[in-house]
């Protein structure tokens, strides 16, 4: 029996900067904020081109039907176990269910000057208030998407003095097909990598994808009616500083 195995990596690059963006439009109101001098890393310069990427072998793939899946409504859905993970910035939750992020504060931004112990929190898992970033895989065959429970080796990860620290939660079909999905923190940095190990068992091809997606109520509003907020995804190039992409 053929074991074949690859790994897939989904890099989430300032994703919880672009969120905080969001959440300011969204949430934040007109009063000034004194917030925590605190390192936020340096945007890069120059990204690598896609040329000058080393390759990684993979199989293959074919183009695949995807299922239609639906998004979780509230947090009675999330059937999981609750990890905490906390770094020198941030203070997180994952979900054993899909290893959905469900809660992340950013511990050096107080939410006012009069509430240092209260933390700005990001995303949340409230009944009818929740804002998640899931993700998973895709295959006409056996797949773990952000419903599929996954283990996990412990309950609580923190970072320490180490400079990362990675939270691999194991999944395993009945057939044989192995996919560890794994988090991996950094020191001072507000960004997260998230990678699949996929090892097939089986005696089938194993053919499929990686997707992420954010899900959200609709933001209260609590603004001013003459004020138009967007609610949407924004691309940054160097030829467009702001693009707006709808949904």
């Amino acid at each position: 029996m053929e074991t074949t195995r690859f790994i897939l990596l989904v890099s989430l690059g300032l994703v919880l900067t672009m969120i905080w963006q969001a959440w300011q439009e969204d949430y934040g109101n007109t009063e000034s904020v004194e917030m925590v001098d605190t390192a936020v890393p340096e945007p890069i310069a120059e990204q690598p081109s896609i040329d000058s990427l080393p390759e990684t072998p993979s199989p293959e793939l074919k183009s695949v039907d995807t299922p239609s899946i639906s998004v979780v409504n509230n947090e009675q859905e999330l059937k999981g176990r609750v990890i905490t993970v906390k770094t020198d910035v941030l203070d997180l939750e994952i979900n054993t269910q899909g290893g959905t992020v469900q809660r992340t504060a950013l511990l050096d931004y107080p939410v006012s000057k009069d509430k240092e112990n209260e933390k700005v929190v990001l995303l949340k898992n409230e009944t009818n208030d929740f804002y998640l970033i899931q993700g998973g895989l895709l295959s006409k065959s056996d797949l773990a998407n952000h419903k599929t429970v996954f283990r996990s080796e412990s309950n609580r990860y923190e970072l320490g003095g180490k400079d990362s620290i990675s939270v691999p939660l194991y999944w395993e079909s009945e057939n044989g097909l192995k996919v560890v999905k794994t988090f991996t923190f950094y020191k001072g940095q507000y960004v997260a990598d998230i990678s699949y190990d996929i090892e097939n068992t089986t005696t089938e091809d194993w053919t499929g994808s990686a997707y992420a997606q954010i899900n959200r109520t609709d933001p209260i509003d609590n603004g001013s009616p003459f004020l138009y907020t967007y609610t949407g995804a924004v691309l940054s190039t160097p030829e467009s500083r702001y693009e707006k992409i709808s949904f």
